[in-house]
């Protein structure tokens, strides 16, 4: 299990994060477009590409028709008639309107064979947040199988560094 967090580790220290515009993916003006995940920079070596904010479902779905296959969103914990559900986007007034549980639905009939997904938590700040974020992930894992194509990003160390240490994630 710790290989395996340092493997993807290391993806994601060289993995490349850019918008979706289709300049992006166009190495050739006057060729074809390229439609893969896997791009060829200058000096010949390949680099992999994901899909930076890609909280909006047409903005994913663009992602996907252009053949990326890695992909960024970004989560906040909000309440729906009292009970903590986690949403996509920064924070409710940024908010989506879809919970993560309806987007995963969306992304993996879109994409089944996505590659990789980096959730960036933006409020994995207390005990409580903590918990329905690992309650939906096992859930979401028990029912997609997707623990092994998933990071998760947040900048409260100190939750954060509990998922490291929880083999069941």
């Amino acid at each position: 299990m710790k290989k395996l967090k340092m493997l993807l580790g290391l993806l994601l220290g060289t993995m490349i994060l850019t918008s979706c515009s289709s300049d992006l993916l166009n190495t050739n003006v006057d060729g074809p477009m390229t439609r893969s995940i896997l791009s060829t920079d200058d000096f010949g070596q390949t680099m992999i590409l994901g899909a930076h904010k890609c909280n909006d479902i047409v903005k994913l779905q663009d992602a996907v028709d252009y053949g990326i296959s890695n992909f960024e969103v970004d989560i906040h914990v909000s309440r729906e008639s009292g009970t903590p559900v986690l949403m996509i986007g920064h924070e409710l007034e940024t908010s989506t309107g879809q919970t993560f549980e309806e987007y995963m639905d969306d992304l993996l009939v879109m994409k089944p064979d996505f590659n990789f997904l980096w959730l960036d938590f933006k409020d994995l700040s207390t005990d409580e947040n903590e918990a329905i974020i690992r309650e939906t992930l096992y859930r979401l894992d028990s029912k997609y199988n997707i623990k092994h194509r998933v990071l998760v990003e947040s900048r409260y160390i100190t939750h954060l560094t509990s998922f490291a240490n929880d083999d069941g994630m």
